[in-house]
């Protein structure tokens, strides 16, 4: 590890020294497949570098990016805009193909992982008789064409992580306080009343980073079922999240979010095809942090933790 340097286009000495004794671990690897009689592809071999192309996808070292190359980023434009031609024609097979390659994708792309769940959903199961038999788009695939558009215009070229931080990582560094520009939190929990939730983040206005909480506290839409906990889990994750994002600007920056319903949270990190309602509630938030430029970190907390902070009971309060 260096300072922040101009990478090896920037002619920076270690980093060219850490390049040179890569190239001789490359080497030694190479030549021990060949004494083992494993054998290898070499038009595939790529040599030691701080960016690399595999499967479709750039590897950037430097800057810390994983993303989908450039073509691949206009095939994935195409292929989502075709899902909305009015009046075309589909059979399941043409439309599992472009949900495989969105969802290998969305591995580069954020805020794109929960709309391919939501196609899965839309085209439902099929028999294996029927696969490749041709009828009209399921109904609402305009809409989500529309929006899977919008997301990959926005944020393909954009990138995701390589090496994205753990949530309970970082949560740790949130609180101490470490790259106050990087982080912030949202712990929420829900009862038959409504939500609650507890919002913390560094506020940068000032000379120096402040921090800064806040209790946010709702009741539930009418539109919505809560009939089961752990879908007032989810909508309370939504609309907590909704409401952060008015009350404090976070914009651009990881936000860890703890709940005590595995449900939820894993609905979160990537939808649901198996509940309608945990997929809308994975919907709402995913839309709200793509607009908001946010990237959510889910994490499972024990709900005493909850109890413990006060987010428990503030969500049984009142109705």
């Amino acid at each position: 590890w260096h300072e922040a340097c101009g990478g090896l286009a920037g002619g920076c000495l270690v980093c060219g020294r850490g390049l040179a004794a890569a190239i001789v671990l490359d080497e030694w690897w190479m030549d021990l497949n060949r004494q083992l009689g494993v054998s290898l592809n070499d038009d595939k071999h790529q040599r030691c570098k701080q960016a690399v192309e595999y499967a479709g996808f750039l590897f950037d070292t430097f800057r810390g990016l994983m993303l989908v190359l450039p073509d691949k980023q206009l095939l994935l434009l195409e292929q989502a805009a075709s899902l909305g031609v009015t009046g075309a024609l589909w059979s399941a097979r043409e439309l599992d193909s472009i949900k495989g390659r969105l969802l290998h994708y969305s591995a580069g792309v954020r805020h794109l992982r929960v709309l391919v769940t939501e196609l899965q959903r839309l085209m439902g199961p099929v028999p294996e008789d029927e696969y490749d038999d041709i009828g009209p788009a399921p109904a609402g695939l305009e809409e989500l064409s529309a929006e899977m558009c919008s997301v990959l215009a926005r944020y393909a070229p954009l990138g995701r992580p390589l090496w994205p931080p753990p949530a309970s990582s970082a949560y740790a560094t949130f609180l101490r306080g470490e790259a106050p520009a990087l982080f912030c939190a949202l712990t929420w929990d829900a009862s038959t009343f409504g939500w609650a939730a507890l919002a913390r983040w560094w506020d940068l206005a000032g000379p120096s980073p402040v921090s800064r909480e806040q209790l946010l506290v709702g009741t539930w839409p009418p539109d919505w079922d809560v009939s089961e906990q752990p879908y007032r889990e989810g909508l309370g994750g939504a609309l907590s999240f909704e409401a952060f994002v008015v009350a404090a600007d976070i914009r651009g920056r990881f936000c860890v979010l703890r709940n005590d319903a595995a449900a939820a949270i894993a609905a979160f990190r990537k939808g649901s095809t198996q509940s309608p309602q945990m997929q809308r509630c994975a919907l709402r938030l995913d839309r709200a942090a793509a607009r908001a430029n946010v990237d959510c970190l889910p994490c499972h907390v024990p709900g005493l933790v909850l109890v413990a902070e006060g987010v428990d009971g503030a969500s049984r309060a009142g109705s």
